[in-house]
């Protein structure tokens, strides 16, 4: 593809904040003044619609914009060389904004960095801080430069103004050069505060004592580089990783003189770091001095100023309304006899492209190119009377309307599941009281009983011996055992293992409630000492009862059904026992009151 060759344009704006600080004027204004001297095409612009995206007072921005335009014609900027003007006085700066603001995209301009670090200090953002770097490249492109001077903090605002004018170009063709960004990688551009050597000097800097203005005077100059952070060491050298703080003097030093830094280590081999601060702050001083007073000339002849960036105005409007004009032709905008030449668009992206597949499943909308012959688990929603959305017929029929329009699906019913939880709420004692089914319990964890033939035999698997077949016993008399455990089988219907292991856990816990009650009531307590001396024997049947059981538990024998009958007796014994503790306790507690 044939590349044009444009022909080589600097372009580089800076913002009316105020005074220009030495930093400004090392690294960026002696730059311009050298490509101005090298017969460089080079237009200055004074931004000041970049300065109202954050709070400003109006006064104070005027005034500044001339003292800007002052210090730069001081600094050496030739009006009859270079082009330099305002901003806001070339409307055609915001015009084409507006253009290249319908060609960036919102997440193209939230990967730059510099706007969550202005707009910390903000409670309001407002929005000209967001979309400021399409100014700025609106600013470049509009003059079609090739070359843009700018600091390492500025190189992401570049990128996006070559990927603007590479937009521009790929889409109503070739009209904009892709610009390069002069970068200055030398001592120069390295000059850092002189109370933070962890950043450069900078306008914005709270610490006014760490920036050096160009308008300042000749005390001011030396009681800001008195006070210039240093260390303890004496000697002076150069070594901006250890000595920062002196490495930075030197570099000023270095800079204001014309001299390599070497020549200026070794001058100062004498000296301490205290007399070296004098001498940095005469050299400072003595070629700041002419800079100053051009300064005040021009500011009090406000009206040569002014003259001077109108006819800069003039001649940047004339590149500006060209270049505006073939935009307005290629994009199609006013009323020109000349039709614009074709341009080719994607399709926009349907709505229902636009959806996840969630969705799309929680809005019933089906694809166009889905089948609806392959989701039978979908009901269709048809209207009534509507034959172009019903759909019917064999598999390879379709309505012509069909694939055009999104398919509304029923949204499939899930049924509500619930759970009931059951609280038995008793006033004693906590207790485990294991509860089995009777029907299911006998196949659950255990073999089917077999016959001596090997085949299962399920006709007596209820009678005694076939429970004996699981390794456990029952009691012959199965009304004793729900009496017992507390439940209620049928009348064809025997206790299993488990069911005679749970009766017995069950009869167990009551004892145990029922010894423990006795042994912990005070009325027992009261009743048992006036009843102890007429009949000792009933009130120790409760205890003879346990210790039977307890003897009958321990007792080995190959009958396993005699422990649980035993001490379902002695429970049943114990209750009949507490029944006539109950009716004689009374009246003994009264012959002790009497």
């Amino acid at each position: 593809q044939h590349k044009m060759r444009w022909p080589r344009k600097v372009f580089s704006g800076i913002q009316p904040t105020g005074s220009m600080h030495l930093g400004n004027y090392l690294g960026a204004v002696r730059k311009w003044i050298e490509l101005q001297t090298a017969r460089d095409d080079v237009t200055l612009c004074i931004v000041d619609m970049h300065s109202i995206t954050m709070p400003h007072n109006p006064p104070v921005l005027r005034e500044n914009i001339f003292t800007m335009a002052a210090t730069l014609l001081a600094c050496g900027v030739d009006p009859s060389q270079s082009t330099l003007f305002v901003q806001s006085a070339v409307m055609e700066h915001s015009e084409f904004n507006w253009i290249l603001s319908s060609l960036c995209t919102m997440p193209r301009l939230a990967q730059l960095p510099q706007f969550k670090e202005k707009s910390r200090t903000l409670r309001d953002v407002p929005l000209g801080l967001y979309v400021y770097p399409v100014l700025q490249a609106a600013d470049i492109m509009l003059y079609k430069s090739t070359h843009v001077p700018v600091g390492v903090d500025q190189l992401q605002h570049i990128q996006l103004a070559q990927h603007l004018a590479r937009t521009f170009n790929t889409r109503y063709g070739e009209m904009f050069p892709v610009c390069n960004p002069m970068i200055e990688e030398n001592e120069a551009s390295r000059i850092l505060s002189l109370r933070d050597t962890s950043k450069k000097m900078s306008k914005s800097d709270l610490n006014p004592k760490g920036t050096i203005n160009l308008c300042d005077n000749p005390d001011q100059i030396a009681e800001k580089i008195k006070k210039a952070l240093t260390d303890f060491t004496s000697d002076i050298s150069f070594s901006p990783s250890m000595r920062p703080g002196v490495s930075n003097l030197v570099n000023i030093h270095a800079q204001v003189t014309g001299q390599t830094i070497k020549q200026v280590v070794s001058e100062a081999n004498t000296l301490d770091t205290a007399k070296y601060k004098e001498r940095v702050s005469e050299a400072v001083i003595e070629h700041l001095r002419p800079i100053r007073e051009k300064i005040q000339q021009h500011l009090a002849n406000r009206n040569e100023l002014i003259y001077m960036l109108e006819m800069g105005a003039d001649k940047a409007r004339q590149t500006a309304q060209q270049t505006m004009s073939e935009v307005r032709q290629r994009l199609g905008l006013g009323t020109n006899v000349n039709m614009p030449a074709c341009v080719h668009l994607p399709p926009p992206l349907p709505e229902h492209n636009r959806l996840t597949a969630a969705q799309r499943l929680s809005k019933g909308v089906l694809m166009p190119d889905v089948n609806a012959h392959t989701q039978p688990h979908f009901d269709q929603r048809t209207e009534p009377g509507n034959a172009a959305l019903a759909v019917g017929g064999n598999a390879g029929e379709s309505t012509t309307s069909e694939m055009s329009q999104p398919r509304l699906l029923r949204r499939p019913v899930v049924p509500l599941q619930t759970m009931r939880v059951e609280k038995f709420r008793n006033k004693g004692p906590p207790r485990h009281v294991f509860k089995m089914d009777s029907y299911n319990t006998p196949n659950i964890g255990f073999r089917a009983p077999t016959t001596s033939s090997g085949k299962m035999d399920f006709r007596d698997r209820h009678s005694t011996a076939s429970a004996a077949n699981f390794g456990f016993s029952i009691a012959p008399d199965a009304s004793m055992v729900n009496s017992i455990s507390g439940f209620k089988y049928s009348q064809h219907s025997s206790p299993s293992a488990v069911a005679s292991i749970t009766s017995q856990v069950n009869a167990a816990t009551k004892q145990q409630e029922l010894v423990s009650s006795l042994a912990n009531s005070a009325y027992y307590k009261a009743a048992a000492t006036a009843f102890n001396n007429t009949n000792p024997n009933v009130i120790n049947m409760a205890a003879g009862a346990v210790s039977a059981s307890n003897r009958s538990n321990s007792t080995t024998s190959g009958n396993t059904a005699s422990p649980a009958i035993e001490e379902e007796e002695a429970v049943v014994e114990e209750q009949e026992d507490e029944e006539e503790l109950n009716a004689a306790a009374p009246s003994e507690s009264t012959k002790v009151e009497n």
